[in-house]
């Protein structure tokens, strides 16, 4: 007796059931593989909350510097607490004479959490090669979201935000997280100049925002200590030719959606809303004139953070 096969309808409505369920799933497997990810971002950024507090602990409650003196530039930047190398071409290589090419023993909280790893000595005056640029990687500075990077020339100001999509941030600048500066770039638009050179003046500024988070004039869970790019980019963006302010697209979706770490440990999602500047502002200085953040019913508070 023959065995009967199936006719080329029963076939075709296989195939047509197949494609149905994977038309279903398929998104759903995609928002748990994005899920994912943005847990793995987050878990990220709570370690170096993490490792901020083991820090704060150590240094009396103090938060790592500001700014890296070299002997002749004063550098401010997001990449200088933690990370690998920066790339050798990188915007943050060559800019400034290499003020701003920190090396991973130069990145204070990388010997937090990596304690293990015993990062190569630094030579003073002389660029690492090729060689030991590709040398380390530091998974927990890298976002699973990262992509692409948003510091590329020239050097300074709003231009350098413009997109390179070969390369991301973590592999640019050695990390994808950025040390929240701002707070100290505002006290130095904020605080007039006193009799003094500009390193002491940094210096003093540095000690005032450190002694006002000692004794707790700042709300620890409100404090930003790292974001994502997606801030930087919000914080820095332009209006368009209508006086609209620009949105982004989160690495893990949303408009304007950002991971970032508290002074408390914390570490969350939040939607960034960039306020208009008034006239005389600046857009990171703090409440009522620059950009803001806001969470559910947390809103809105400075990402500025401008200690009082």
């Amino acid at each position: 007796m023959s065995k009967r096969g199936f006719t080329l309808i029963e076939l075709l409505v296989v195939i047509a059931i197949i494609a149905l369920l994977v038309g279903i799933l398929l998104p759903a497997l995609q928002k748990a593989r994005q899920a994912a990810r943005q847990a793995v971002h987050l878990v990220n950024l709570q370690q170096q909350a993490l490792g901020m507090a083991t820090y704060r602990n150590d240094f009396r409650d103090s938060v790592p510097e500001a700014y890296r003196a070299s002997p002749t530039v004063l550098a401010i930047a997001p990449n200088l607490i933690g990370g690998k190398f920066n790339a050798a071409d990188s915007t943050y290589t060559v800019g400034s004479g290499g003020a701003y090419d920190f090396w991973p023993i130069e990145r204070q909280l990388n010997s937090y959490l990596y304690p293990s790893v015993i990062f190569e000595a630094k030579t003073t005056g002389i660029p690492p090669t090729p060689a030991q640029r590709a040398s380390l990687e530091l998974p927990i500075w890298r976002s699973p979201g990262d992509v692409f990077t948003i510091y590329t020339g020239p050097f300074q100001g709003v231009a350098q935000r413009r997109i390179n999509p070969t390369r991301s941030t973590y592999d640019d600048i050695g990390t994808s997280y950025m040390y929240n500066t701002i707070w100290f770039i505002a006290k130095l638009q904020l605080s007039p100049a006193a009799s003094e050179t500009t390193v002491q003046r940094w210096r003093r500024l540095q000690r005032q925002g450190m002694q006002q988070m000692t004794l707790a004039t700042v709300n620890p869970s409100k404090f930003v200590t790292f974001t994502d790019k997606t801030m930087i980019r919000v914080i820095n963006s332009q209006a368009d030719n209508a006086g609209a302010l620009i949105d982004f697209e989160g690495e893990f979706g949303g408009r304007n959606n950002c991971g970032m770490a508290f002074l408390d440990g914390a570490a969350r999602m939040v939607q960034a809303e960039r306020r208009t500047v008034v006239s005389g502002g600046h857009p990171w200085t703090p409440d009522g004139v620059g950009n803001t953040i806001s969470n559910n019913n947390i809103k809105p508070f400075a990402y500025s953070l401008i200690l009082p």
